[in-house]
């Protein structure tokens, strides 16, 4: 069963063996565009009783994905790829939507993930075991090894790029044979919601993939769940401990990845103006919050002064918009640019009702072509001149 979130998000919440519940034991919330401050729609979120659900159903499947064929979940996970890709307008539309980021760098992460489906599709059919050759001591005797599932794997999710992180974990424990339960985060439920939909588009068995978006109790329970054999996290360091005491009770493997503020080191002979502009992009992109975005700089006394006055010039500089604005831009500078040279086709949106179903929630501007351009003026395109 699916629905789609393209047009209206509506309301959303646990996917549980291939059925939306429509109703749950923690109640619902609304969730609010950080951009704009409107209510996006309503979130139900999940709690012990859905988690325990979500664990059975996901165990009882198990044994069935974990025999079928490599070479099948190879292309069950490579189509999972395909329809990501067909849909990244979509999937970075809902997740500006939910995290107030532009809507480039939305669609950039929409693409990384589809690119980990592909990497780990290709994985499926190649986790091999080994023979070992025995000790010379030894008269004879075979040993070998043989790479099993876990079986239950629980991801926890976390909110500043939930799209990417289901790239990251869940396509390698899929392709591995596992079945998952996907802990989304109750602040960016939505493209987590849409990607199930379209994973199970792509012939992923209902009983594989289920997801919940849910506060710290659903994660508790997840955690502290008898039948689930290993945890992946991504967060703080203060949740990440209480993880791993809750994992200790059952001595389940844990995998976090975990915050930090990493630095940019700015020696007297640098590049300050290369320095000043990648840390700035890295400080006000997703808020600084991403493992590899340098959000501090530890800057040579020589250059200290020079450096502060130019990020204080660069931050000044930066303009708080609506994060769809982008399209508008684009629109804005093929009209700038056609007044002094020929435009040959486009140069307007699209008109979306000439698009697919699935894709007439977008934001698309028609493949341009301008001639007769004087080479020195400012490229055109989606990234600043």
């Amino acid at each position: 069963m699916t629905r789609s979130l393209s047009r209206d998000l509506g309301i959303t919440g646990p996917l549980v063996d291939g059925t939306w519940l429509d109703s749950t034991s923690a109640g619902s919330q609304d969730h609010v565009n950080p951009a704009t401050a409107r209510t996006n729609g309503t979130v139900l979120l999940a709690g012990p009783r859905e988690v325990d659900a979500a664990v059975a159903a996901a165990k009882q499947a198990f044994p069935e994905w974990r025999a079928m064929s490599p070479d099948r979940r190879r292309r069950i996970l490579q189509r999972v790829e395909e329809l990501m890709l067909q849909r990244v307008p979509e999937l970075g539309r809902i997740n500006t939507f939910e995290l107030g980021v532009p809507i480039r760098t939305s669609a950039a992460l929409g693409h990384l993930s589809a690119g980990w489906f592909g990497y780990y599709a290709g994985w499926a059919d190649k986790l091999e075991g080994a023979t070992i050759p025995p000790s010379p001591r030894m008269v004879s005797g075979l040993d070998y090894t043989v790479p099993e599932p876990y079986g239950v794997i629980g991801i926890i999710l976390t909110w500043k790029g939930p799209i990417m992180s289901v790239g990251m974990k869940v396509a390698p424990a899929l392709a591995a044979g596992n079945c998952v339960v996907v802990k989304a985060p109750d602040l960016a439920p939505f493209t987590v919601a849409r990607f199930a939909e379209i994973a199970l588009d792509a012939g992923l068995p209902p009983g594989v993939l289920h997801v919940l978006p849910g506060g710290p109790e659903a994660g508790d329970r997840l955690v502290r769940h008898p039948d689930v054999a290993k945890i992946s996290f991504t967060g703080g360091i203060p949740t990440a401990k209480k993880i791993l005491d809750a994992a200790r009770h059952t001595l389940k493997p844990v995998l976090l990845e975990l915050g930090g503020k990493t630095a940019n080191i700015v020696f007297a002979d640098a590049d300050l103006d290369e320095a000043v502009t990648e840390t700035v992009r890295s400080c006000f992109t997703l808020s600084g919050q991403g493992c590899n975005l340098t959000t501090r700089m530890l800057v040579h006394r020589e250059v200290y002064d020079r450096v502060v006055t130019a990020t204080g010039a660069a931050a000044t500089a930066l303009r708080v918009r609506d994060p769809f604005d982008q399209h508008e831009r684009t629109l804005g500078m093929v009209e700038r640019a056609a007044k002094d040279s020929r435009l040959v086709v486009g140069g307007h949106a699209t008109d979306l009702s000439t698009l697919p179903p699935g894709n007439r929630g977008g934001y698309f501007i028609d493949p341009t072509v301008l001639a007769d351009v004087d080479p020195r003026r400012p490229a055109v395109g989606p990234h600043p001149p």
